[in-house]
């Protein structure tokens, strides 16, 4: 199926701009909760190129053949980026999550919001195995009374397992960010090209009206 070259610009400006939206929300939450300015930095960059490419989408003017695969490219290096953060973060995220929660079981650290999603739906009291212990059960128990007041230490499931269970869903739910980056950095190019060597100005033929105004001066 051929897309228009309307319908890939109504595409481009709908996702473009649901992005820039989510992006400020994302880019908000890292520097303002999370406080994390590496993801942060990158979010800032995504929404530049975003901006830049709804300038393209929306402009009366067409701008230049440099600016538009220069934005091209800017887009395609963010996401590069994005795909090497991903992949940093699904190899350090299970130790990460397991030392936010040993220090919050045996220090009183605060705990990230997802790891308590964790404990609260999966009713995990224990962080592994290996550290089992009775005191440790003891503060799962008093940090979360709803959660595990009712279980029993032998009983107490490891919290591990749900870790890497959320790792394998970040991976899948990644995949598909990916994918669909790419699929619209794609319908991108397709815009581009077409603006700039399907419609190109076709020279004007002076010849033609020049003729044209002679034999009207002859009429005359």
């Amino acid at each position: 199926m051929k897309l228009s070259h309307e319908l890939i610009r109504l595409i481009l400006r709908i996702t473009y701009g649901l992005g820039a939206f989510f992006g400020l929300l994302v880019f908000s939450f890292e520097l303002f909760i999370q406080r994390n300015m590496l993801n942060a930095i990158l979010q800032a960059f995504y929404l530049i190129a975003c901006g830049a490419i709804l300038y393209l989408l929306f402009a009366r003017k067409q701008p230049n053949k440099l600016f538009s695969y220069g934005i091209f490219y800017a887009m395609s290096f963010v996401i590069v980026l994005f795909l090497f953060s991903d992949i940093y973060e699904l190899i350090t995220i299970v130790s990460k999550m397991k030392n936010e929660l040993i220090s919050h079981i045996e220090e009183n650290k605060e705990l990230n919001p997802s790891i308590k999603a964790i404990i609260e739906i999966s009713k995990c009291c224990s962080i592994d195995d290996q550290r089992h212990t009775e005191q440790n059960f003891q503060s799962f128990q008093t940090k979360y009374s709803d959660t595990c007041s009712e279980v029993e230490f032998d009983d107490a499931k490891s919290c591990l397992p749900f870790i890497r269970n959320q790792r394998n869903l970040m991976i899948f739910l990644d995949s598909i960010t990916t994918l669909l980056r790419l699929l619209v950095l794609v319908l991108l190019w397709k815009y581009i090209k077409h603006e700039h060597d399907n419609n190109k100005d076709e020279p004007i033929n002076l010849s033609h009206f020049d003729g044209q105004h002679s034999k009207g001066n002859v009429q005359a």
